[in-house]
């Protein structure tokens, strides 16, 4: 699932997503948080990239597993200890990556 360069306010659509089998691509979003995606509990990939507006990642409060690689890049606003944050509360099965 790739979701980019989309003039969304907010992801609420997606409030009823638990699972990702394969990659969840969140790119170049003009929002502040990850507000709808706060039922994702598994995802198989998760590259959180380029979202200039993008300040913290408390809305992932029921994440518990990424089954392959987290990516975090070039999110100029986001803080390290959202990053770590993060960490502290799921599973990656694959590599990390942060690179602010």
């Amino acid at each position: 699932m790739d979701i980019r360069v989309i003039p969304l306010a907010t992801l609420d659509g997606l409030d009823a997503l638990r699972v990702v089998e394969g990659e969840l691509r969140l790119s170049a979003l003009p929002m502040t948080d990850l507000q709808g995606l706060g039922q994702l509990e598994t995802v198989g990939s998760l590259v959180i990239s380029g979202n200039h507006e993008l300040t913290s990642f408390r809305a992932l409060t029921s994440l518990r597993r990424v089954a392959g690689s987290l990516v975090v890049r070039g999110n100029a606003q986001l803080p390290r200890a959202e990053y770590d944050w993060l960490l502290d509360r799921i599973e990656v099965e694959g590599q990390t990556y942060y690179e602010p």
